[in-house]
């Protein structure tokens, strides 16, 4: 995996982990999807998090949605639209169910 990654990208891979899950039985409530992706950008995108978690219900938000959310602020972040290491631990939380779930 790469060191970092654009926002569009992590969402790619994640989205292609969850569908790969829940074909697999497992389901996800999209509140648990959009906590686990807001708690792992990096520190410098924490105003940014804050005012989603506080101003948006987690519980019906889409994931599109959340992704366009996100995507405005890079534009305005300069070199910062890079996410940190911390986000690819979600992409590879969602890669580790994903393979237990094929093990069993």
């Amino acid at each position: 995996m790469k060191e970092k990654e654009y926002v569009d990208d992590m969402f790619g891979r994640t989205q292609v982990l969850i569908n790969g899950l829940e074909a697999l039985g497992h389901t996800f409530t999209k509140a648990h999807i959009n906590l686990k992706t807001l708690d792992r950008f990096p520190k410098v995108w924490e105003p940014k998090t804050t005012t989603i978690r506080e101003a948006r219900n987690l519980k019906i938000l889409a994931w599109d949605e959340l992704l366009g959310l996100l995507s405005v602020n890079c534009w305005t972040m300069d070199d910062r639209n890079r996410v940190d290491d911390n986000v690819c631990c979600l992409v590879q939380y969602f890669y580790l169910l994903y393979w237990s779930s094929n093990l069993l």
